[in-house]
């Protein structure tokens, strides 16, 4: 891969705080505007072979102002996002583990990949999270390879970057390797939960080469001499790769703390040690979800002000309520609480738009159960 790869030098960028702050601003807007979906590429992916193609669920930012609550969302995508996740869909998890249902699923039934320990790392998840537990259980079925130097992980399974089955480059196809990144990552979260990560540490230094450079992947194949492929070695892929040495140097950065060095304290203290109680269930138009628990309020977010017509008993009688302005996002949202409502209710609902004067010409529907 690497005698394929165009080197790429860029001239560093300098931001001022103002143009820091707007970025921010942006980014957390078009989270929430976007729903639960979001895109997100991870580098170096075949044509079609992996989940960071496609869209994704990720978490949204947790918000003082709580305009939406992390709880309230379905559990995120696999995916290189900054939280992240294994892949759930339909609700369903066809793996033939014998596990209670895992966070599995991408593109197919039983595509797994092992972003998710991140939610771990950063706070957000229990390490000993029984979907947690259950999931590290399929990754390691599913992607782990015991190499001489110890444990590495592919990135998910049908990944088709990386060096051919023959030892040959990726051009286009291949096999996904293993990624010392990866070893690291499961560190972090070992470390998270109070084990030692000494042995992950280890690992790492022995996939270096002679010169202590990491590579971007190393071989987890029988060895080829005549490729040149040497199992738990460095692969034909970039060498060194700055983000395998940035996740070493964090980890033993953790190591020496004690607590993983990416851990947002905030959101530890929010979702670990005093769990927030749920209290919304998040509508946006990119994320219509159409079923949710009585008792909760229902908040409806969209990216422009307008009135929402509804109704509980089949349009027997309509409510109109307006939504408010959230100026910190540029968001409109209206809550509609549901204790009071009957179980088994559906909420129906259509949206009339106040600038442009327009009926959306739809509506949209949600059982509360």
């Amino acid at each position: 891969m690497a005698q394929h790869a165009e080197k790429e030098i860029a001239r560093p960028v300098h931001f001022s705080h103002e143009d820091l702050q707007r970025l921010r601003d942006g980014l957390v807007d078009r989270l929430v505007e976007a729903g639960d979906v979001v895109e997100v590429l991870r580098l170096h992916t075949a044509r079609g072979g992996g989940p960071q193609t496609k869209d994704r669920r990720a978490q949204r930012p947790v918000l003082g102002n709580q305009l939406f609550d992390l709880e309230s969302l379905p559990l995120p995508l696999a995916g290189m996002a900054a939280r992240r996740h294994l892949r759930r869909s339909g609700g369903t998890a066809t793996i033939p583990l014998g596990l209670r249902l895992p966070l599995i699923v991408a593109l197919r039934p039983t595509h797994v990949g092992g972003d998710f320990l991140h939610l771990v790392r950063y706070g957000i998840r229990r390490p000993d999270d029984p979907l947690v537990c259950d999931s590290i259980e399929v990754i390691d079925r599913v992607l782990k390879h015991d190499l001489p130097q110890g444990p590495g992980w592919r990135r998910y399974n049908y990944d088709g970057y990386g060096q051919k089955n023959d030892g040959s480059a990726y051009d286009g196809t291949g096999v996904g390797r293993c990624w010392p990144i990866l070893t690291g990552e499961r560190g972090h979260y070992e470390l998270a939960a109070g084990r030692d990560p000494k042995p992950f540490i280890t690992t790492i230094e022995d996939f270096s080469n002679q010169g202590g450079m990491l590579t971007e992947q190393v071989w987890d194949g029988p060895d080829l001499p005549q490729a040149r492929m040497k199992r738990g070695c460095p692969t034909g892929a970039a060498m060194p790769l700055c983000w395998s040495h940035a996740e070493y140097v964090s980890l033993v950065r953790s190591r020496h703390d004690g607590v993983c060095f990416h851990r947002v304290d905030p959101a530890y203290q929010r979702y670990v040690v005093n769990p927030v109680p749920n209290r919304f269930e998040i509508w946006t138009v990119r994320h219509p979800m159409q079923r949710m628990s009585r008792g909760k309020i229902l908040r409806i977010i969209l990216a422009e002000e307008a009135s929402i017509t509804w109704s509980t008993d089949n349009w027997q009688r309509s409510n109109e309520a307006h939504t408010k302005h959230q100026e910190k996002l540029g968001l409109w949202f209206a809550d509609f609480p549901t204790a009071e409502w009957l179980g088994g209710s559906v909420f129906a609902f259509t949206i009339f738009w106040k600038g442009d004067q327009r009926w959306e010409n739809r509506n949209w529907q949600i059982n509360v159960v």
